[in-house]
Order: C-alpha cells, then sequence, then structure tokens
C-alpha cells in the first residue's frame, strides 16, 4: 500500500493540479493519521478495541471528522480570491494591505464565520455532562441504611467529577399530589414509575424503592 501511494503521488506531481490538490491530500493523510490516533487512545484509554463501525459511531471519530472538515472548508474557500491586485513590493505592508484588502477581508470573514460553526459542531456531537443528578426515597425500603447510602453517594461526589449526586432522604409523600395527579397515578399499570416521572420534572433522578417498576 505504501508503494501504491508513492507512485500515485509521483504520478501526480508532474500534473498542472498538484498544487492545488497538494494541501487537500496532506489535509487527508493528516485526517487518516489522526482518526488512527483516537482508535488507539480508546484502546488504551478504555480497555478493549472497538468494532469499526463503534468507532466510526463514536464522539471520537464524528469530532476529529468535524475539525477537519472545517478546515477542508477553509482551505476551499481560501482559494476564492477575489478582487486580487497585484503583488506589493516586499517590506511595504500597508501598500500590499491596500492592494490585497478585498483577499484579506473575505478571509477574515470567512475564518469568522467558519470557526464558529465548528466549534458548535465539535460540541454537539460531544458527551454532555450531567451536572447534578437527584437520589430521592420513593419510599423507606426495611432494613434500609441510610448512613450507608449517605457514605456511598460521597465516595461517588468524591472520586469523580463529572457528575454531582445530591441526597434526598425524605421518602416521597403521594398526598402531595395533586388531584389530577393522584387519579392519573391510580391509573397507571407501572405508579412508581409515574411517580418518579413526576418527582424528576425533566431532570435526573435515581429513585429508590424495593417494589418493581415492572
Amino acid at each position: 500500500m505504501n508503494e501504491f501511494i508513492q507512485m500515485l503521488l509521483e504520478v501526480l506531481k508532474g500534473k498542472k493540479y498538484w498544487k492545488t490538490i497538494q494541501p487537500f491530500i496532506l489535509l487527508g493523510v493528516g485526517y487518516v493519521a489522526t482518526e488512527s490516533l483516537a482508535f488507539e487512545y480508546i484502546q488504551s484509554q478504555f480497555g478493549f478495541k472497538p468494532s469499526l463501525r463503534l468507532f466510526v459511531g463514536s464522539y471520537f471519530f464524528i469530532r476529529v471528522t468535524v475539525v477537519f472538515a472545517g478546515l477542508a472548508l477553509l482551505m476551499i474557500l481560501f482559494q476564492l480570491q477575489p478582487g486580487r491586485g497585484v503583488e506589493a513590493l516586499p517590506g511595504k505592508v500597508g501598500s500590499f494591505v491596500r492592494r490585497h484588502q478585498a483577499i484579506i477581508g473575505f478571509r477574515a470573514m470567512v475564518v469568522l464565520l467558519v470557526v464558529p460553526l465548528v466549534v458548535l459542531a465539535f460540541r454537539h456531537v460531544g458527551p454532555h455532562h450531567v451536572s447534578t443528578i437527584r437520589i430521592k426515597l420513593l419510599n423507606e425500603p426495611e432494613g434500609f441504611a441510610p448512613d450507608a447510602l449517605a457514605y456511598l453517594v460521597y465516595e461517588l461526589n468524591r472520586q469523580q467529577k463529572s457528575w454531582f449526586y445530591e441526597l434526598d432522604f425524605e421518602p416521597f409523600n403521594p398526598g402531595k399530589l395533586t388531584t389530577s395527579e393522584a387519579e392519573e397515578g391510580a391509573s397507571q399499570e407501572r405508579p412508581k414509575l409515574y411517580y418518579s416521572e413526576l418527582i424528576a420534572k425533566g431532570r435526573p433522578l435515581i429513585a429508590i424503592t424495593e417494589e418493581s417498576l415492572g
């Protein structure tokens, strides 16, 4: 494969369009190398070798693709040179800027448009950390040891910083539900699950009960 790539490059170097495509070839090589490093990082960091399908769907692969797609877009747009003037003499910075102000302005606008889009896409495809996860008792199980749970939650908060577990020892009281909520809960096949969703209010929640949720 290496010999084939070398032969292909030698052929391309003799073409008129070599200078145009050379940056994109280098970018492609950099993209493949970076994805390979990301694959190796997953193996070393998490201790398993993902399948190609799993890796392609991971945020590692997608983030690298987003960055290189942004670089490729910048390179394409940078080749557009509106209103290019005559080259200025070396050392005359002011004259150079005036002669090429259209190109400079265009490229600055391109960077200001493309870079924020790449940053937003990079953040969007990444993992979303949860700031707070509430732990709530749906009812107090028999033989329950609150101090043991409190110690466990404390250790979870101490050993990692991705999530913060907030412990609520007060058992859920169905008597505080509104009439409509109580009626809806009574009609549910899995009332405990319904109550959990009410307590969560769209936020992350760990509900503790010894009863089955179905």
